[in-house]
């Protein structure tokens, strides 16, 4: 049953707990999967009071009204009868690994798993799990509708070169390595169903670079691979070029 929803807004969320709470009647929810979400990119230098807080009303403040609205349907409601539900919030390798020129979207993701855990500790009364995908690259839409550095921060003319690095290479791991969709669904789905389902599930066709290694390596370490990857390292002729 296709409903419209704006997670930023707050009377669309709750005409959607309207709804669902009519088709269940005393019956509880299976499950909610937050899945909504955007990517605001640019240096931090530069990203407006405007555009933070888009990033973050569509990545977390947007699936907490909806856990918060849904929640007596998914079993804090001992009125209701059936299994208790559970909630699946879909992150990303983002929030443990935070890149450069999106550092918004990876600062609500790692606020998104944190959101996860404290839910999944309170929630553990109602027996309701809690459990967070980090997908990687994905190989959807997404990447192609991405905006041109050139557009989308103009006015920053010292990070231009270092974010047209990395804008290629974006796409190009995306193209490389994204995962299909139907992972990322299977995986969904089977956190829905499992009796027991983990906590926190990483998603990646090369785990051990996405994952692994960046918690390896000392974080000296990374930032200096980043920065030499994407042209970020001091210059001598800096002042030249600003």
């Amino acid at each position: 049953m296709p409903v419209l929803l704006d997670v930023r807004d707050p009377e669309s969320i709750g005409r959607l707990v309207s709804e669902v709470d009519a088709a269940l009647g005393s019956s509880r929810l299976a499950g909610l999967v937050n899945n909504a979400g955007v990517a605001v990119p640019g240096p931090l230098e530069h990203l407006s009071a405007e555009e933070w807080n888009e990033q973050f009303e569509v990545n977390l403040t947007g699936p907490l009204r909806l856990i918060q609205g849904l929640l007596p349907a998914l079993g804090t409601d001992p009125a209701r009868t059936g299994k208790p539900g559970r909630i699946i919030n879909i992150s990303s390798v983002g929030g443990k690994t935070a890149s450069p020129f999106l550092g918004a979207y990876s600062a609500s993701k790692a606020a998104l798993d944190s959101l996860s855990d404290s839910l999944r500790r309170e929630l553990g009364l109602f027996g309701i799990p809690v459990v967070v995908i980090a997908p990687s690259y994905v190989k959807t839409p997404i990447w192609r509708k991405a905006p041109d550095p050139d557009t989308a921060r103009a006015q920053a003319r010292p990070y231009l070169k270092a974010m047209h690095l990395f804008h290629r290479y974006a796409l190009g791991e995306a193209e490389r390595y994204g995962l299909p969709p139907e992972k990322v669904a299977a995986s969904i789905v089977k956190a829905l169903m499992d009796s027991s389902p983990p906590v926190y599930v990483p998603l990646s066709s090369r785990p051990f670079l996405d994952f692994t290694l960046p918690r390896w390596l000392p974080s000296r370490w990374l930032d200096a691979v980043v920065a030499w990857k994407f042209g970020l390292r001091p210059s001598r002729n800096r002042s030249k070029e600003i």
